[in-house]
């Protein structure tokens, strides 16, 4: 992993945002290393808004840092208008380039509610919104081991859910490095290109509980990796295949709508409808999401792909 070569003139226009960190190392080694023209912090809660705020006050490393008055909790679709309005971050579009340089997003995606915020960024992804409105945009940040399996996990592994397809279709995503996992996932860390395993000083203990084991995670936004035509309903045809797990295909297509068994048994080869979901392969979720939107009886999506689930915006300075 070259930043240095991936993000040249960083000092010129890289804007790093960094989600709900804690003070980390990883938070000054790209600081450090790339010597970004913008790094923008964007706290979890208010007591970390306030040890932010102390360490700018007093740290003169941190001094480069700018603070948010806005909570990780509040990333919604249009999160970035403020920061930009605010003059904190100045990203630019760039579909054409491998590799967005002029925006990177780091996070802390250890624990239930950050993995909340993961799989939300994995969904605005998908639609291309938020951050992934710019192009092709890195993403790198801390995971469990035991989380990080269900966006890794290979066809026919129990794990391989709406998750892992979500993140295939549209981005690229790989652990960089690892501490000894658990027994239970430690087969997902075995033979995986381009990974490091930690050996000795066990970085969970000062950033994780007792025997919960972390690794660095990668996701590379992709949009362009698959030719598609409806983004939002292959998310839906994902949702409804992976809502049981590893179940025949067949049966998983019934969640699509009234009379969807029938109309897909004319379409799919036999072999396909006796596939269990985590048999699928990227390329069968999307012929299979054609010949949905060909199917002249699917029912009307606009309720359950457009509805508001925007996240309203908290504003320290309006916080009591």
């Amino acid at each position: 992993m070259n930043l240095k070569e991936t993000y040249k003139d960083a000092d010129q226009k890289l804007n790093v945002v960094n989600l709900c960190n804690p003070v980390s190392s990883l938070t000054f080694a790209i600081q450090d290393h790339l010597k970004p023209k913008n790094h923008l912090i964007v706290p979890n809660s208010r007591s970390a808004f306030n040890i932010w705020e102390k360490l700018k006050d007093t740290d003169p490393v941190c001094s480069d840092f700018t603070l948010s008055k806005y909570y990780s909790a509040s990333v919604n679709n249009n999160f970035l208008n403020l920061p930009i309005a605010d003059g904190y971050v100045d990203p630019q579009a760039q579909p054409d380039k491998k590799v967005n340089d002029t925006l990177l997003v780091l996070g802390n995606f250890r624990g239930t509610g950050n993995q909340v915020l993961f799989r939300k960024l994995l969904y605005f992804n998908t639609l291309g919104v938020c951050f992934f409105a710019f192009g092709n945009v890195k993403m790198l940040g801390w995971m469990y081991c035991k989380d990080v399996c269900k966006y890794i996990a290979p066809i026919g592994d129990a794990k391989r859910r709406n998750n892992t397809i979500l993140g295939e279709i549209y981005s690229d995503i790989k652990v960089i490095a690892y501490e000894e996992p658990e027994k239970k996932v430690e087969r997902y860390f075995q033979n995986l290109p381009g990974a490091t395993k930690l050996t000795g000083y066990r970085l969970s203990k000062r950033l994780a509980p007792p025997n919960e084991a972390i690794c660095l995670v990668e996701f590379q936004s992709n949009q362009n990796k698959y030719d598609m035509d409806y983004p939002e309903v292959v998310h839906f045809i994902v949702k409804k295949l992976y809502m049981l797990k590893s179940s025949p295909v067949a049966h998983c297509l019934a969640w699509l709508g009234p009379g969807a068994q029938e109309y897909f048994a004319s379409k799919l080869p036999q072999e396909l409808l006796n596939k269990h979901n985590n048999d699928l392969t990227i390329e069968e979720i999307l012929h299979i999401t054609q010949l949905y939107m060909d199917w002249p009886f699917k029912p009307d999506l606009n309720v359950e792909l457009y509805a508001d689930h925007n996240i309203t915006v908290y504003n320290m300075d309006e916080e009591r």
